[in-house]
């Protein structure tokens, strides 16, 4: 009679099961920190391109801007019409130079450098402060409107100076969608020899 013995069945050791998880752990950390790390640096990759797209834009804008500003600096200066540019402080900015012509002003001078004393001289100019603020005070109600008036400027008492002298002043506000005033934009034309020949045909 033949007796056959089981087979014994065979155990892995503990230690090779932990090894195992130890590797399989590994490998998986190994795969997410690698996805991550793509991830972030594609993201990176995608900002940096972003980025570069904005400042090229921004400097586009910045060239159109310089050449806009360029543009109308000098049809500015070509126009017969005193133009000057206030803040919302009512601080003068910038004006042409028919503007400071017409009003006797040089463009470094305390009259175009601080608003108070600016006012002030141009109040003296036309001798009727009430009159001429009565376009900032309009505008600043309605600043949706353009406001339009004629102001004279008296005849000056200096010998061989120019008589008496009328302008059509013109103001406009630069206000955001919200109706927020920015700043206000006039301009003065002399119409005096118009006044002229009307005051001639009236005679």
């Amino acid at each position: 009679m033949i007796t056959v013995a089981p087979l014994a069945s065979q155990k892995i050791p503990a230690w090779n099961l932990l090894s195992m998880s130890v590797l399989i752990l590994g490998l998986c950390l190994s795969a997410i920190v690698t996805y991550a790390l793509h991830k972030i640096l594609w993201r990176a990759v995608r900002l940096q391109r972003e980025a570069s797209d904005q400042r090229s834009r921004l400097e586009r804008t910045g060239l159109s801007l310089m050449e806009i500003k360029t543009q109308l600096d000098l049809v500015i200066d070509n126009v017969d019409e005193g133009v000057v540019l206030y803040d919302d402080q009512l601080n003068p900015i910038q004006a042409n130079a028919s503007f400071l012509t017409l009003f006797r002003m040089a463009e470094n001078s305390p009259s175009m450098e601080n608003g108070r004393r600016h006012h002030a001289a141009m109040a003296r100019i036309f001798g009727r402060e009430t009159r001429y603020q009565s376009l900032f005070e309009e505008i600043r109600r309605d600043p949706v409107r353009t406001f339009t008036d004629e102001l004279e400027m008296p005849s000056p008492r200096e010998p061989g100076a120019p008589g008496r002298r009328t302008f059509l002043r013109r103001g406009v506000a630069v206000a955001d969608a919200q109706g927020e005033l920015h700043a206000i934009l006039v301009i003065f034309k002399d119409i005096s020899m118009i006044k002229d020949i009307e005051r001639v045909k009236d005679e």
